[in-house]
């Protein structure tokens, strides 16, 4: 199935220097691979978040949560980073 994208320049430019090192054959080529490689790496992700759920749950109850410490502990981060 064919269809069509528009690419910002900078990204067609990154595509054409991809088929024109000679690794692709065309800009689809080029195109097909950043989407595997897309979906592997979302694939990934996806493996690792559900781990750290599931490692979560089986740490048991986190016990009470004081919001206004987390904040606390936040905005102090924030602060040290520069940011507000």
């Amino acid at each position: 199935m064919n269809i069509s994208v528009s690419l910002p320049p900078d990204l067609l430019a990154r595509v054409d220097e991809r088929m024109k090192s000679g690794r692709y054959a065309s800009r689809d080529e080029v195109i097909c691979a950043a989407l595997r490689v897309f979906e592997q790496q979302e694939d990934e992700l996806l493996t690792d978040l559900r781990q750290a759920w599931a490692e979560g749950e089986a740490s048991g109850d986190g016990g009470e949560l004081d919001i206004e410490a987390i904040k606390a502990e936040g905005r102090r981060i924030m602060a040290a980073r520069g940011r507000t």
